[in-house]
């Protein structure tokens, strides 16, 4: 199962959300392989340097280019059961190498903060996601609605950012679990060489585990599907 993350704006929290799913499913006794693309990540924000020090048993790969990712991904299908991948931001500049990401992914996650400047670029996210499913059709995409302020109304009920979403981009569906703000659980896991859901109980432990069994229950359902509907079709 390839899992994408992906978003062509910056600081989502697209590389924390990647790293915290990865160390999920090693924990839970999965085999999953790591794949740091996003060259704008630094420091201890990085998928790389995350992963690395939370779990150093768990592979990382950074491929050069599409080239080189092209011959990667069919690989690590093979030989793990999952791998997580932080996409390149920028997709103008990127193109390509989102493109063939999603080519070989069968899940993309978008994580999105609950403003305009975020949600407003998910119609490019879009646009690259249908491109990739001329040859990839089974891709599916879902939007988290991530660092939600429950000091604010918006963060009390976030529907708003449901409807606005959808009328921007009416094809994409939505994790039903939402991820409050909170920085000082982020914070600690860095300071700690680790990551969230390592971590002592927080909002955000609370809220990706919960995020992460939802996701995990939604691949299985949804993979079951594609594969009965193939089977159905090759016997009619």
């Amino acid at each position: 199962m390839n899992i994408t993350f992906a978003h062509s704006k910056g600081g989502v929290t697209k590389s924390a959300l990647a790293s915290n799913l990865c160390v999920w499913l090693h924990r839970k006794g999965h085999e999953v392989a790591a794949i740091d693309l996003d060259a704008g990540a630094y420091g201890n924000k990085s998928l790389t340097t995350s992963v690395g020090q939370a779990v150093p048993e768990i592979p990382i790969y950074q491929p050069a280019d599409s080239k080189e990712l092209r011959v990667l991904l069919p690989k690590l299908a093979e030989q793990f059961q999952f791998t997580v991948a932080d996409a390149p931001g920028g997709f103008q500049s990127t193109a390509q190498t989102n493109i063939e990401l999603l080519k070989h992914s069968d899940f993309v996650l978008i994580p999105v903060k609950p403003e305009f400047d975020a949600i407003e670029p998910l119609s490019v996210v879009q646009q690259i996601i249908e491109e990739a499913r001329l040859e990839n059709p089974l891709l599916e995409a879902r939007v988290i609605i991530n660092c939600l302020d429950g000091r604010t109304k918006t963060g009390r009920d976030p529907q708003s950012i449901v409807e606005l979403i959808h009328a921007i981009c009416p094809k994409l569906q939505l994790m039903n679990q939402k991820v409050r703000i909170d920085s000082s659980a982020f914070q600690t896991a860095r300071i700690n060489g680790s990551v969230v859901v390592e971590g002592g109980r927080s909002h955000a432990h609370e809220d990706l585990n919960a995020l992460f069994a939802e996701l995990l229950t939604d691949m299985v359902v949804t993979i079951g599907g594609h594969s009965q509907r193939l089977e159905q079709a090759g016997n009619s």
